[in-house]
């Protein structure tokens, strides 16, 4: 791989870490994470998951945005207690789900337990 090809490369993988790093400092829409953990699945290990303009939205550095609603969601299988999730200075519960989306992709999300409600208001669950 020459010098233009590993520079390619960088870009690509770094195309959204700006708009990432917004997204996770803003704690009133940050939700959880998604697959962390999880190797070859639908998302990226160690993506995001955020509640915007209404919807969820799941995102990382290193793919584009996956925006979801109310119907999108065909099953939400509750897994149990997931782990805590590191927000600034705290550290919060969360409880982990396995979501089926209706075009058949599938995504292991830990959602931070006070924010249950809101997560399954916005889908409808």
């Amino acid at each position: 791989m020459g010098f233009m090809d590993k520079l390619k490369q960088l870009k690509n993988e770094n195309r959204n870490l700006v708009k990432t790093t917004k997204r996770m400092n803003s704690v009133g829409a940050f939700y959880g994470n998604v697959n962390r953990g999880v190797k070859d699945g639908d998302f990226w290990d160690g993506s995001y998951v955020n509640l915007e303009d209404g919807g969820m939205v799941i995102y990382g550095s290193n793919q584009d945005d996956y925006l979801f609603g109310k119907g999108d969601v065909v099953s939400c299988e509750p897994i149990g207690a997931g782990p805590t999730i590191p927000v600034r200075d705290q550290k919060l519960p969360s409880q982990r789900f396995l979501l089926t989306f209706k075009d058949g992709k599938k995504a292991q999300a830990d959602i931070i337990s006070n924010k249950l409600g809101a997560f399954q208001k916005a889908l409808g669950l």
